[in-house]
């Protein structure tokens, strides 16, 4: 694993992740264990909500118990230490601290490049139109707006399935087709983010991306 950073969160700062949507692993102590959550919102700098699984039992938490935060956002997990503000029973929301500093760990073999490529997924045979907005070797970062149809449960699903990505590189008339896996998935009130690794990129393909990713840094 990559050398950790710790990065002190500045009062000025907004911070924007995780967004809604995102999944976190909790961990509350060594005798309820590690429970997964999603975040429904946040105040920068003052608390965070995450809704627990309905099974969870919250009869043993209490307002300033310590805990563990960790969730993956644009290529790194991220860690923090936080405590319990609240907890709605009923609803199963918990209400943490904002953290202080977290720690970093990158997940990516290597840095992406910044870029906007139009581009269209297909998956589980629907098509999405969307940009994507970085790339490296071995993948990419999609955006796509969230179409009218779709439903918001459906977005947790996505991970870890297999997708066809349709895009032309700067410099080239005709359309790739890749394939690809999606390893993780952000969504906020307009847009879903999806994080796609290549699989088995055929040889040209692999030629033209190296080297249009020479010209983005030459930028």
């Amino acid at each position: 694993m990559s050398k950790t950073v710790i990065t002190p969160i500045r009062h000025q700062e907004k911070i924007t992740h995780p967004p809604v949507g995102s999944t976190t692993s909790l961990r509350f102590g060594d005798d309820q264990g590690e429970v997964e959550g999603v975040v429904v919102g946040s105040e920068a700098l003052s608390y965070m909500m995450v809704r627990l699984p309905p099974n969870f039992d919250g009869s043993t938490l209490a307002e300033g118990q310590p805990l563990w935060v960790n969730y993956m956002f644009s290529g790194n997990t991220y860690k923090f230490e936080s405590s319990v503000l609240h907890y709605l029973k009923k609803f199963a929301l918990v209400f943490l601290s904002y953290p202080q500093a977290y720690e970093i760990y990158p997940l990516r073999r290597e840095d992406r490049i910044n870029c906007s490529i139009p581009a269209t997924a297909s998956i589980q045979q629907k098509a999405f139109k969307g940009l994507v907005n970085d790339i490296s070797h071995h993948g990419c970062q999609f955006i796509v707006k969230i179409p009218a149809t779709f439903k918001l449960y459906q977005v947790s699903v996505l991970t870890d399935i297999d997708l066809s990505l349709s895009l032309s590189l700067s410099g080239y008339a005709d359309q790739d087709q890749l394939k690809g896996k999606v390893r993780n998935t952000n969504i906020d009130e307009f847009k879903i983010v999806l994080g796609i690794e290549f699989e088995k990129l055929e040889e040209q393909f692999t030629q033209r991306l190296g080297d249009f990713i020479e010209k983005l840094k030459t930028l």
